[in-house]
């Protein structure tokens, strides 16, 4: 979620170096999180980080119109300005899916249980999902034969990581005992931003309705994302008020085609 997440500081890599050196004079495991690990080139830095090393790649597999509710609410965390004005306001749910499956969505494919290969997730066109970056590792051949694909939907990831993938018997032991006890597993948010899209939407109609921060000097700030998301919780205090809820505004759905298509991936 940060936009500066994705730089890496001077400190980081000699730190993980010692990191990595400790561990191997204590003849341990190391465990590497880090969902940034599925962009592109990350693959072949990964590698170079990791030399001598015998890394084994755990990738989750998360349905596709899922991750993309998922990917949408994070990507609200990336915008700047600069894409906010490139975009024009267009940052809903649907503008999102439409602008990164725009191939999927022009296709010609006759979506049939007969065409049920990987034909739909070659033309999605966001490279950070589970499909493309398992391709990218999959042509390394280092990992070629350690790629492990966990399923997000089965309930049980921590689980599983423990148990399946890393063989870890104590830890393993913990988390089952946990989920028997009723546990669960907390997974991020996907919280509507529809209130703050419609801010967005509505400043681009309306220049004046999220009045930029006018500094000592006489100048203005550019609007920050926090601007719209204050905007957007006045549009809910103000919704609320008259008794409606999200429920009530305005929607915009992709047609039947679109539809089939998303679910198809």
């Amino acid at each position: 979620g940060n936009r500066n997440a994705g730089l890496c500081p001077e400190y980081l890599l000699p730190t993980f170096d010692n990191f990595l050196s400790k561990a191997i004079a204590a003849k341990s495991n190391v465990v590497i999180s880090n969902e940034w690990l599925n962009r592109p080139t990350s693959e072949t830095g990964l590698l170079k980080i990791l030399d001598g090393w015998d890394p084994t790649i755990v990738i989750y597999y998360r349905r596709f119109y899922d991750w993309m509710i998922s990917a949408h609410y994070q990507w609200h965390f990336d915008l700047g300005a600069e894409s906010l004005e490139s975009l024009q306001g267009r940052v809903r749910l649907i503008d999102f899916m439409r602008m990164f499956c725009g191939r999927l969505f022009a296709s010609k494919v006759a979506h049939s249980p007969d065409d049920s290969d990987l034909s739909f997730m070659d033309l999605t066109d966001i490279q950070e999902y589970t499909y493309h970056a398992w391709k990218r590792y999959k042509n390394v051949p280092q990992y070629d034969n350690n790629i492990k694909i966990v399923n997000f939907h089965d309930g049980h990831i921590i689980k599983s990581f423990y148990c399946d993938v890393l063989g870890a018997e104590r830890a393993c032991k913990v988390e089952t005992e946990r989920l028997e006890q009723g546990g669960s597993v907390q997974t991020r948010s996907k919280a509507s931003t529809a209130y703050v899209d419609l801010a967005i939407g509505l400043h681009w109609k309306d220049k004046d309705l999220v009045v930029p921060v006018v500094t000592g000097e006489g100048s203005s700030k550019p609007i920050t994302m926090k601007a719209f998301s204050d905007m957007g919780d006045r549009f809910k205090e103000r919704l609320t008020a008259k008794g409606l809820k999200e429920e009530n505004l305005p929607k915009e759905c992709l047609t039947n085609s679109e539809q089939s298509l998303l679910l198809s991936v």
